[in-house]
């Protein structure tokens, strides 16, 4: 195990791990790489942008050497399928993505399949700014589990936003709000990080529909200072061009 934060770890885990791959069973060498990776993304969460980079760089040996999953030759694990696609569409390596997308969900359990593909694609679609697109391929997501419950309706609002749909997004925020309440099974921290996004995006529409710029500067300083961080890149990018159009009329 690397400890959560120490870079001289992960360097040497690192590196025994890429020279000697072969040398370890495979489960082994699954963990292994799985730890990496999430070094990588507690790093990044911690506003550590290049472990971005590094983390695609471990995605491309880990497809390359087959320790995408726990059981040599078995299926993808889900997870893991949905971080691949996020980080290949947060570096805007779109075409890069939907090969993987193409060529990957075919290894996923046949139970999976469909939605992955459908959640994945609107997320590529989304990145490319194909928001109509996106919005036909996140429709055709069912809710199979607790992660589509709650993403289909973060990325629909993120569409809805990006439409300009503000009817269908104030409903869909008031229905949204209301599941996250009602679901007990979700943790506190990730209620949170959802409502608080909920509540951003609410202010941010006000604004946009008033024209009235006396929040913009509130509105940011929550985001900044909140560790209920959910969307913050794609809500400051939203705030500033807010600021820019609200500014030129």
């Amino acid at each position: 195990n690397i400890e959560p934060f120490n870079e001289d770890y992960y360097k040497e885990l690192k590196n025994i791990v890429l020279t000697n791959y072969s040398k370890l069973n495979f489960i082994e060498a699954y963990n292994s790489v799985v730890g990496l990776q999430n070094f990588c993304m507690r790093m990044h969460s911690r506003g550590h942008t290049e472990y971005m980079n590094e983390l695609f760089s471990l995605m491309e040996f880990t497809l390359k050497n087959g320790f995408y999953t726990s059981i040599k030759g078995g299926d993808f694990v889900p997870q893991h399928f949905k971080n691949y696609v996020i980080v290949g569409t947060n570096l805007k390596k779109f075409e890069w993505t939907e090969n993987f997308i193409k060529v990957y969900v075919k290894k996923l359990s046949p139970q999976n399949r469909e939605n992955a593909y459908n959640f994945s694609m609107a997320k590529v679609l989304f990145g490319k700014k194909d928001f109509e697109k996106a919005l036909w391929f996140i429709s055709r997501v069912s809710y199979q589990d607790l992660y589509y419950k709650l993403e289909v309706r973060n990325n629909t609002l993120l569409i809805y936003y990006e439409l300009e749909m503000f009817s269908e997004a104030f409903d869909l925020m008031e229905s949204y709000k209301k599941f996250i309440q009602n679901n007990k099974v979700i943790n506190p921290a990730l209620r949170n990080r959802h409502l608080f996004f909920i509540k951003i995006i609410n202010d941010l529409l006000k604004i946009k529909i008033s024209g009235n710029t006396k929040k913009i500067r509130q509105v940011e300083k929550e985001i900044k200072n909140s560790e209920n961080n959910l969307n913050t890149s794609w809500l400051l990018i939203k705030l500033e061009e807010l600021t820019l159009q609200l500014e030129r009329n």
